[in-house]
């Protein structure tokens, strides 16, 4: 108990001497030398005090020299395997050029659910009545000359189940040229 009283009061005269301290004037001079630019306005009723601060210029960054990256569209013949043309996941964002009569594999994955549109139905049309492999989405074939653009929208499996999840579609593009046979 003794101990406590003691501890206490060892605190409080902390204080005490701290507060003392703070309210104290500082015992050394700091010689501050600033300037400020003043414009007085006396008007017949009043004195006005306008200090105008200083104007400052921002200084000038000039942005250094880039030339526009070099776009272009290489075109390419479609991808093809032992059993024929395959167009992946790995496509996407290519133009491919082709013949009339020319077929393909869309074979996009079967972690979405794709759903391929194409704009152009006159040259290029999916094959109806084939089935194809898992992970598929068709087989593809080129009518006439022209191009087509093949789109497909593949959301993600998991947002079919309940609670859906929050996971993102993608989008998958190519671009056929077709050539006449």
């Amino acid at each position: 108990m003794k101990k406590s009283a003691s501890i206490l009061t060892l605190v409080v005269l902390v204080v005490i001497i701290g507060l003392f301290l703070f309210l104290q004037k500082p015992k050394f001079n700091v010689d501050v030398t600033t300037t400020t630019t003043t414009t007085t306005t006396t008007t017949p009723d009043e004195t006005q005090l306008d200090i105008t601060p200083p104007v400052t210029t921002p200084p000038t960054v000039t942005p250094p020299e880039t030339t526009p990256p070099d776009v272009t569209t290489t075109v390419t013949t479609l991808p093809s395997t032992d059993g024929g043309n395959v167009v992946t996941l790995d496509d996407n964002n290519k133009t491919f050029s082709m013949k009339a009569d020319e077929t393909f594999l869309l074979k996009l994955g079967e972690f979405y659910d794709w759903q391929p549109i194409i704009d152009n139905q006159d040259v290029l049309s999916r094959e109806m009545d084939i089935a194809v492999i898992s992970g598929a989405q068709g087989v593809y074939k080129a009518h006439k000359e022209g191009t087509a653009k093949l789109t497909a929208t593949g959301d993600p499996l998991c947002r079919q189940s309940v609670p859906p999840c929050g996971a993102p579609s993608i989008l998958f593009e190519v671009i056929l040229n077709v050539t006449s046979k």
